[in-house]
């Protein structure tokens, strides 16, 4: 932006000044003086002040933080008995007790006055993931279901997802919000300043270049690819047969599959063309995936497990391909859907839409496949077609002979006569749904023609901005910026730019105002503390249309719509930032396992994304079957895929990539307190630690932290054995 816009929009941007915290009335604690007097003046009076403490002028004045905590000390040392020391004079018993009593009420009752804000709750800004959601939902960018994996793109872990092209995130450069108890959403804490203002107009417009759309449509042909559909993963022999090479591909595509790896017995079928480049063109699609599903029930069971008695459960996933294509290790894995596919033999069709980025693509896994440990076709010829079987050739045999007997004994198998459950991808279309254009970031902000006056198209985007409605006279600075800029000889879209940046960086936009005169909330101001509740974002179109009507007073509404924002998957954002705060999740990989020795699998599987997965479907679970509270501690189940299955639990008989409810084998790995998460982010990448771990249960679990040390005491020197 231009100097001279900056200081227009910054001169537009007038500050709202936080709400005071309320004082807390000072505590009748003069009475317990004459006791400090006669206990512990001699160390921490006039004369002497031990560990630079003074009792003879601490005030009764509980409203201030740091003179709380000196009563609170005092408080500490008498329930400890430590003060006064054992060559001193002692209190009477039942005169300390009567000291201890009185200031553990008054302690409490200052406590609760330090946590109220006297029935109103303090205004506070967005924070970075609140303010990257919000222009998302603002702006109308669309892009792939998204979890927190660290993608550099405008897009969010609550299923909105990234933008129509390769961009790097609009807050990436923003400091990180400071917190309290493990919480960046708390009004107190999230502090605004000029840099910061600075930072979400370049914010504001990065994002709105995204939304514009002002070339011509993209011409996109559907693609369908029935040549070579490429898998990935383990003992692919039987993978490598091509549609372009083999006439028989269909009759020989199988695979099996060892134990640990991320998807069914067909591998990542994706097709090959695109799995390392991704669709090329960022839009929505149409993905139409033709195929069959084999013998289900079958009479090799003794030799290949299955679950005969279910039908064959095919998963779509997608993953930024220029990450590492196809691979288990690339880190953007995720699930879309499963579908449920007889195994009759009959061809089927199946489409799912979603948004791709140009980079991105899908492929499909099957979730519940046959589950061998290194079964090859040789094995399934010398055991069913021996007649037909060769010996593995000597190690001293050349390599291309080597590498050519497994697919030799897979077309052998597969012409004999292959009787075991199997699934045949025949062929996979992608069709652009772009019908619409341009689309609806682009007419949102600029309306379908020229004729829609600016005035409209400003009202219309302040009143969504600000997530309550105006009238004309609350714009009219915006609408004067435009128009100062047009005469400056800019063309329209680049002057509504600059008026909707403008409005962006207005504090009534990144602060989140309720009404100062107290009370009930607005209908509109509870439509924004629902949505940024349970969605980390604005309120969408339904929100303010019931608000609009006055309805969200009515308690089965607000019932109604909270069922609906957590079925939504804009919920993930809730599920994700409120497991990672609460159990400090977000310090997950500050002190990883050592790359290498005992724990290289760690890194080797790229197991740290697979914790978080499990832990947020545990919480979601909770969350939406209203479940008991005690599960968090204590809980016949958890929620495990293959990967996690395998290699945490040492279990074999969870199949496929998605995470799945499952029966506990060990009471002891019931609830959160024994998941990999939780055990791995306190723990300091080499062994355990009981303290750090009790420490963690009483400030996450208990809500008590453990008091801090006496002043006295040297601090143990850190454990840096396991930092990176």
């Amino acid at each position: 932006m231009k100097p001279s816009i900056f200081l227009q929009v910054f001169i537009l941007c007038v500050f709202v000044p936080l709400c005071a915290t309320p004082t807390v009335a000072a505590a009748p604690l003069n009475a317990l003086k004459p006791f400090l007097k006669q206990h512990c003046y001699e160390c921490h009076g006039a004369k002497m002040q031990k560990n630079e403490l003074r009792f003879d002028r601490l005030s009764p004045d509980l409203s201030e933080p740091e003179t709380l905590r000196t009563w609170q000390d005092i408080l500490d040392q008498l329930n400890l008995g430590e003060m006064p020391p054992k060559k001193q004079p002692q209190p009477a018993p039942e005169d300390a007790a009567k000291i201890v009593d009185t200031l553990t009420a008054t302690l409490k009752e200052a406590y609760s006055q330090h946590g109220s804000k006297g029935g109103h709750a303090v205004i506070r800004r967005l924070n970075r993931i609140e303010l990257r959601n919000t222009l998302r939902d603002l702006l109308y960018l669309e892009g792939p279901v998204f979890r927190n994996l660290g993608i550099a793109k405008l897009q969010d872990n609550n299923g909105n997802g990234s933008v129509s092209r390769n961009s790097a995130d609009p807050v990436q450069d923003f400091p990180v919000d400071e917190e309290e108890d493990g919480f960046d959403n708390i009004g107190d804490r999230l502090v605004m300043s000029d840099f910061l203002l600075k930072l979400i107009i370049g914010a504001a417009e990065e994002s709105l270049k995204l939304a514009t759309q002002d070339g011509g449509k993209p011409t996109v042909e559907a693609r369908t690819f029935a040549g070579h559909i490429r898998t990935q993963g383990p003992n692919a022999s039987l993978e490598s047969w091509s549609r372009e090479t083999h006439k028989k591909f269909d009759g020989i595509y199988q695979r099996y599959r060892e134990p640990g790896a991320s998807t069914g017995g067909m591998g990542r079928v994706g097709p090959s063309k695109i799995a390392g480049t991704g669709v090329g063109v960022a839009a929505r699609y149409r993905i139409t995936i033709e195929l069959s599903a084999h013998n289900q029930k079958h009479p090799w069971g003794e030799i290949i497990e299955s679950r005969q008695d279910e039908p064959m459960l095919i998963g779509l996933h997608q993953c930024n391909a220029r990450k590492d294509g196809l691979n288990e290790g690339n880190p953007t894995n995720q699930q879309l859907t499963e579908w449920e596919i007889p195994g009759d033999g009959e061809r089927k069709k199946i489409t799912y839409e979603t948004w791709l980025d140009a980079s991105w693509t899908v492929w499909l896994g099957w979730e519940n496949a046959p589950y061998q440990r290194g079964l090859r076709p040789s094995q399934l010829v010398q055991e069913f077609y021996p007649q037909h079987f060769k010996p593995k050739p000597d190690n001293k045999a050349d390599n291309k002979i080597k590498q050519a007997y497994e697919p030799s004994m897979a077309a052998t198998l597969f012409k004999s006569g292959y009787k075991g459950p199997h699934v045949r991808v025949h062929s996979m279309t992608f069709e652009p749904l772009i019908d619409i254009w341009p689309p609806k970031s682009h007419v949102s902000l600029y309306g379908e023609n020229d004729e829609i006056k600016i005035e409209s198209l400003i009202l219309q985007f302040a009143q969504r901005a600000f997530r309550t409605p105006l009238v004309s006279e609350d714009i009219t600075r915006y609408v004067d910026l435009v128009r100062a800029q047009l005469g400056n000889g800019r063309s329209r879209t680049e002057a509504l730019e600059v008026g909707y940046t403008a409005i962006i960086a207005s504090p009534r936009f990144y602060y989140l105002q309720e009404s100062e005169t107290g009370g009930k909330l607005n209908q509109f101001e509870l439509a924004s503390r629902l949505s940024y509740f349970l969605w980390s974002s604005m309120p969408d179109e339904q929100l303010f249309e019931l608000a609009a009507a006055g309805r969200l007073s009515d308690p089965t509404v607000i019932h109604q719509q909270v069922e609906r924002l957590l079925d939504h998957r804009n919920a993930k954002s809730f599920v994700r930032r409120f497991t990672e705060r609460w159990l400090r999740l977000d310090k997950l990989g500050s002190m990883p396992p050592e790359n290498g020795g005992p724990f290289r699998i760690y890194w080797d599987r790229q197991m740290e994304p697979e914790m978080i997965k499990q832990t947020d479907a545990f919480f979601s679970h909770i969350l939406k079957s209203n479940g008991p509270i005690r599960d968090f501690i204590h809980s016949d189940y958890t929620f495990l895929n293959e990967r996690v299955a395998f290699i945490l639990y040492g279990r074999d008989d969870v199949w496929g990539d998605g995470f799945r409810k499952v029966p506990i084998n060990n009471p002891k790995r019931g609830g959160i307190l024994t998941m990999p998460a939780v055990m791995t982010a306190t723990a300091n990448g080499v062994d355990t630690s009981p303290v750090v771990r009790g420490v963690w249960i009483l400030e996450n679990i208990l809500g008590t932290p453990a008091a801090s040390p006496p002043p006295d005491v040297e601090p143990l020197a850190p454990d840096l054995r396991g930092n990176k």
